[in-house]
């Protein structure tokens, strides 16, 4: 056991030492700036997957709670991760939208047009079981001031790579009150039914919750080796590589200690 532990450690050096590198140049900027409280802005236009110019505030006249996600659908990483685990998580829940709560996305990129937006709308509906209901979920695109003045409401941080036409952001999801306020910041990509029932409870009273866990996982990282981009785990590698050496550290004595009192034995 004591060699199992060992090997651990050395297969983990690298990921520690990696964790104490800079983050790539393009996402020095990206980060979230939690504001619970806050009320976004509901007079916002976008336009609906059907072509139809819409509020951001006809969303928020049902008396539910909202769960929001910023993406973008050309986006073959995080974005995809976030919105088939949130489907998944969304099918699992015996809450509906609509009924229950209202489920938004919004496109972070002013260039998208609404015909792929309803293309992604139309896979994530058939994900979550409900491939008809097109109203129950509604993909958002829109121009640039209502874009940045949602983002910036949010504390959502984030940047776009001109070369190679990518924006590098964050992977979470908001949670507003019926009123448009935000209660919640959910971080990452898997988002059990649990967290996400109780998130709507909280937002549906009107209550804030601080995040305890802030992993920011972060869309956009550039490999030299392979001279591709992939996911960047900002933050979250730093933070837990002490962690994991602590453990392994702590579990290699105990180990060392059971032996040795074989040994004596």
């Amino acid at each position: 056991m004591i060699r199992r532990a060992a090997l651990l450690a050395f297969a983990l050096g690298p990921i520690a030492a990696r964790a104490d590198a800079p983050p790539p140049p393009a996402v020095a900027e990206v980060s979230i700036d939690e504001r619970l409280g806050q009320a976004i802005p509901l007079d916002l236009p976008f336009i609906a997957p059907s072509g139809r110019a819409v509020r951001l505030g006809d969303y928020f006249r049902t008396g539910r709670p909202v769960v929001l996600a910023l993406v973008y659908d050309r986006c073959s990483m995080l974005c995809s991760l976030l919105l088939r685990h949130l489907a998944r998580s969304l099918r699992d829940l015996s809450w509906r939208p609509g009924r229950d709560y209202e489920a938004i996305t919004v496109s972070v990129d002013p260039t998208e047009p609404h015909a792929l937006a309803a293309e992604k709308q139309g896979h994530y509906l058939q994900a979550m079981g409900d491939p008809g209901d097109t109203a129950a979920w509604p993909f958002l695109t829109g121009a640039t001031p209502a874009i940045t003045a949602l983002t910036s409401d949010l504390g959502f941080r984030y940047t776009y790579d001109a070369e190679t036409h990518t924006y590098a952001h964050g992977a979470l999801l908001f949670v507003l009150t019926p009123g448009g306020r935000i209660s919640r910041y959910l971080y990452g990509i898997d988002f059990p039914s649990s967290t996400l029932r109780l998130a709507f409870s909280e937002a549906g009273a009107g209550r804030f919750s601080a995040s305890v866990d802030r992993i920011l996982l972060t869309c956009f990282h550039y490999d030299p080796a392979s001279r591709r981009y992939g996911v960047y785990v900002f933050g979250a590698l730093r933070a837990g590589g002490a962690a994991v050496f602590a453990g392994l550290a702590l579990l290699v004595g105990v180990l060392v200690h059971r032996e040795r009192k074989k040994g004596a034995a």
